[in-house]
């Protein structure tokens, strides 16, 4: 009777385990998805891993050098900017005059941003600057869409 009882409860909590472990989702259920406003068309959608950031690269089209910024995602669906990294600084780049922390490594400028969380990312793409959308999921050349500059969005979505 005691082996019958220690089996049966053995099994319930063999089975309470193999179902949360069944239902528990390492993935966030967010993904981010990239499209032109213009017309509503979505080019493309990442699903994020929980807690994942997200980051941006693209060549400067005056300093011929590649930026790259970090992103997050926020518990409400934000996007919230962490890091720009560049080399050699340009226009529309922060301003190194000490309003900012930064630091330098390997050469490069990193600059750590306070910003709110927005909606949205939104930017220029163009074959000349190479946009590149880069993930743990995986990379997509937001330039290579279009032939012609084109505004695209970012935003984050369940």
């Amino acid at each position: 009777m005691w082996k019958r009882n220690t089996a049966a409860v053995l099994f319930t909590i063999l089975v309470i385990f193999a179902a949360a472990g069944f239902f528990y989702n390492t993935t966030s259920p967010w993904q981010l998805v990239v499209y032109t406003p213009k017309n509503g068309q979505i080019l493309h959608r990442f699903p994020l891993e929980k807690e994942a950031a997200f980051s941006l690269h693209y060549i400067h089209s005056v300093t011929q050098r590649e930026v790259s910024g970090t992103f997050t995602v926020t518990v409400d669906g934000k996007i919230k900017p962490l890091t720009t990294t560049f080399d050699a600084y340009g226009p529309g780049l922060p301003v190194l005059d000490g309003s900012l922390h930064f630091i330098q490594k390997g050469g490069a400028y990193i600059v750590f941003h306070e910003e709110e969380p927005r909606p949205h990312i939104g930017l220029f793409v163009s074959p000349l600057t190479g946009e590149r959308l880069v993930c743990k999921t995986g990379e997509l050349d937001l330039s290579g869409f279009s032939k012609d500059p084109q505004l695209v969005h970012i935003v984050a979505e369940k």
